[in-house]
């Protein structure tokens, strides 16, 4: 008894010490579910709609949708009259489930203009695990969690990269929600056996042809191409391999407008609001690189996405844009923080994954459940399964709105949730074809309601096949008050929901006859898409008399990297990386880069393709790269340490005002082990570096706010009640 009653305050402390999620205080009453069941084995919606020809003529906006200013500008005449118009692309949608809760939205290119579409992407009612020659398990698929019998999915079946299919909500989602399902298979890239090609196809991608993104590419300034939109379709960017090879899958995204449908891959990453996805990079685009980190939840620690299986989750949330005026030749888009339990919980940069898929499980006695909920005062991610490496888990994440002044983009669905603090305008600044401002991408009285999407967005990318079911949509029960914000507003959730606070699901004892209601308020022009890098935090760092805290500007985390072409703006303070090699840290000034604030010191007379990128080892370097794929420094911060979490800032005032690195994280403290203020004039070749400063004045601190006030209460009382 003693032992068990240790154990119960133990929870309570560890509760007490990682914070309670008020996400999770919810008791949800089903309102749609659909199973597939009622529908034919075989079905494929043929004759549900027809395909219509896509004229263009009516844009979700005028940014980056398939014909959108910011290509025109960028491109050029060709783009329109050579590139656009080389295909026509069809589109087909149809309701599904009761009262048609549901629309299935499917787009297909016609590559002759024939009016035949030659690799049509096909929803498919299966039976998983029949013996009768519907769909049955194999080798090559993921999946996870334990049926004992054969099941009714939907599998949404794309051939052609070109393609794209996916599952949304006729009407817009209400102001709390939860929407969940179960994933049997998915086959969208990745490692099968160890193996990048399998199946007669590379990275999920049949081998036949070539795989490009035309004719929505990485920007006219970005690698592994001209940059010319009169180039022939194979010398675009390839998705099947090289360095922009990568396939994947949307598990479940929630989006800012009404009626969403495939698009080009540029256009979503500036509507997505948070999203679970995979990410299968080919090896290509790894190179000697880790690829990103995947964490291993039962550990705690990180390990290198290269030796993964390529097919991982990553459950992450759309942040403001990284610049609202990128150089010519490149893209925008909202920042990207990713969610893990080896984070803490906290949605950091550089690409984590919170977990790897088990891509070689016998089907279909397992299955992934991933799900997203809002309530008033954030969003909650959330997967389960049997991930590999660590077993069954339920990996649950919650995120308030807005975090240290940093939001999850469109994240009101009402205007009187959000008072425009963070309203600006996109621009295109004297670009080769033309100059643009899209204003107010966030105003004050602006409301962007929410829908899901499931499946394949892109019609650039991605190619595969997947198998899903049990699609359900809860609203909170009438009986069952939520958390109200007032009673306790966290300035960020960095861990996984208690068990105790997962959610109570009221199934109805009949079907529902009442759908969510149509918000009247549609999406404004939005704002940019995803930036490579993201846009910097700010983090209270206390001066070294320990007198008064003031806010480094953090450009780059662990793993980073910055490209020639790139910048990262952040308070008027721009990193950006020169085409001659110097690494720069300068003032806005009436939207010009101004004053030099910090450089590198590289200046070479040839313009090259270099980038700067911070190890996981601490040392900031620039690298210069060749035409074969060598590579070689020409700057080093030289403070190599531990492997471990890094970020480079521009200091404060107090401290000087220098470029500096510091192990740790930004909202959590850290030590700095490099400052400009100290180093002699750069160097052009590897050395090592000096012992780490360790000094307690240089390390960040952090004011306590009433949330970690809370919680440190909560964690003396554990403490004294586990004393007593």
């Amino acid at each position: 008894m003693k032992a068990k009653t240790t154990w119960c305050w133990l929870g309570f402390f560890f509760v007490s010490l990682f914070g309670y999620n008020p996400a999770g205080a919810t008791t949800w009453s089903l309102k749609y579910e659909e199973d597939f069941s009622s529908l034919a084995l075989g079905e494929t919606f043929t004759n549900a709609s027809e395909w219509e020809l896509e004229t263009y003529d009516e844009p979700f906006d005028t940014i980056m949708d398939d014909n959108g200013i910011w290509y025109q500008n960028d491109y050029g005449p060709a783009f329109q009259n050579e590139a656009l118009a080389s295909f026509h692309t069809y589109r087909k949608e149809f309701r599904l489930g009761t009262d048609g809760w549901l629309t299935a939205s499917l787009s297909a290119r016609d590559w002759d203009k024939d009016g035949i579409i030659e690799e049509e992407p096909v929803l498919r009612v299966e039976r998983l695990g029949s013996s009768s020659g519907e769909a049955s398990s194999n080798s090559s698929s993921s999946s996870s969690t334990t049926t004992s019998s054969s099941k009714t999915v939907l599998t949404m079946d794309v051939k052609d990269h070109h393609g794209g299919a996916i599952l949304r909500p006729t009407f817009a989602l209400g102001e709390e929600y939860r929407i969940e399902y179960k994933l049997y298979t998915l086959d969208f890239g990745g490692k099968r056996g160890g193996s990048i090609e399998y199946d007669g196809r590379i990275n999920g991608y049949s081998k036949e042809g070539c795989k490009t993104q035309h004719p929505w590419g990485e920007g006219s300034n970005s690698r592994g191409w001209s940059g010319s939109a009169s180039e022939p379709y194979c010398n675009w960017q390839s998705v099947r391999e090289g360095v922009y090879g990568y396939n994947g899958f949307h598990f479940l995204a929630i989006v800012d407008f009404p009626n969403p449908a495939p698009r080009n891959n540029h256009f979503w990453h500036i509507r997505r609001k948070v999203l679970i996805d995979s990410f299968s990079q080919h090896p290509d685009r790894i190179g000697d690189r880790n690829g990103g980190l995947v964490c291993d939840s039962n550990t705690g620690e990180y390990y290198d996405y290269s030796s993964s299986s390529f097919t991982t989750v990553n459950m992450w949330i759309s942040g403001l844009p990284g610049t609202w005026q990128p150089n010519p030749g490149g893209l925008t888009g909202s920042s990207q923080r990713f969610i893990t339990s080896c984070n803490g919980g906290v949605a950091s940069r550089g690409v984590q994954s919170a977990a790897e898929l088990e891509p070689d499980m016998l089907l279909p006695e397992e299955y992934y459940t991933f799900a997203i909920e809002r309530n008033s005062t954030g969003y909650t991610l959330e997967a389960s399964g049997n991930f590999a490496r660590v077993g069954q888990k339920t990996l649950r994440f919650f995120r308030p709105f807005v975090v240290d002044d940093e939001p999850i983009w469109h994240y009101n669905v009402k205007p009187e949730e959000y008072d425009g603090r963070f309203n600006n305008d996109l621009k295109q600044v004297n670009w080769d074809y033309g100059s643009m401002t899209w204003e107010d991408q966030w105003p004050a009285g602006s409301a962007y309601p929410d829908y899901f999407v499931i499946g394949d967005l892109y019609t650039n990318v991605y190619e595969g096949k997947a198998s899903l079911t049990d699609i359900r949509y809860y609203e909170p029960a009438a009986e069952s008050p939520t958390v109200s914000p007032t009673e306790i507003t966290p300035t960020e959730s960095p861990w996984e929901s208690p068990a105790e606070s997962q959610p109570v699901v009221e199934n109805p004892t009949e079907s529902p006859t009442e759908s969510p209601i149509e918000s009247p308020i549609e999406s404004p022009i939005e704002s940019p898409i995803e930036s490579p890098i993201e846009s910097p935090i700010e983090s209270p760092i206390e001066s070294p008399s320990g007198s008064q805290p003031c806010n480094p500007i953090v450009f780059m985390g662990r793993n980073d990297r910055l490209d020639v072409g790139e910048s990262i703006l952040r308070d008027n303070v721009y990193l950006i990386q020169k085409a001659n090699g110097n690494l720069e840290i300068r003032e806005l000034t009436q939207n010009t880069i101004g004053s030099l604030l910090w450089e590198s010191g590289v200046s070479s007379s040839i313009e090259n393709n270099y980038y700067t990128k911070l190890q996981g080892d601490g040392n900031l370097i620039t690298w210069k790269e060749g035409s074969d794929g060598s590579k070689s420094p020409v700057w080093k911060s030289r403070s190599v340490s531990s492997d471990g979490s890094y970020f480079f800032v521009l200091d404060c005032a107090a401290n000087g005002g220098g470029a500096a690195i510091y192990q740790g994280h930004p909202q959590q403290g850290g030590t700095q082990v490099w400052s400009s203020l100290d180093t002699a004039s750069p160097t052009t070749s590897p050395t090592t570096s000096p012992t780490p400063n360790e000094d307690a004045s240089n390390a960040l601190r952090f004011p306590l706010n009433s949330y970690s006030l809370w919680n440190t209460v909560l964690v003396l009382a554990s403490l004294l009640l586990l004393v007593w």
